[in-house]
């Protein structure tokens, strides 16, 4: 099993967290699943963006931030919804 912690955050897309296990989405379109927490990648990746309970995302693909709907959107054309609580981690 390769460390996960290897991967270039450069090549992440976003985290998306489900109970006790994270998909982890890269740029080429894989997906990985890991039995880490999304709050062990956000320790590594101080850098990413915290937008809500599920979601990890890597500011370098990020299109835009739309504070008054509470949405961010992708370069790859995903949309999120930010949490009221971590939306002024989001305004860039």
């Amino acid at each position: 099993m390769r460390n996960l912690f290897q991967i270039e955050g450069k090549n992440i897309l976003f985290f998306e967290a489900e109970s006790n296990y994270t998909t982890i989405h890269l740029r080429n379109g894989k997906k990985i699943l890991s039995s880490f927490t999304l709050a062990r990648y956000q320790e590594h990746f101080p850098g990413f963006l915290r937008i809500n309970r599920k979601h990890l995302l890597n500011p370098e693909y990020v299109l835009s931030v739309e504070p008054k709907q509470f949405r961010i959107s992708m370069k790859d054309n995903r949309r999120f919804i930010i949490s009221r609580r971590r939306i002024n981690v989001c305004i860039i």
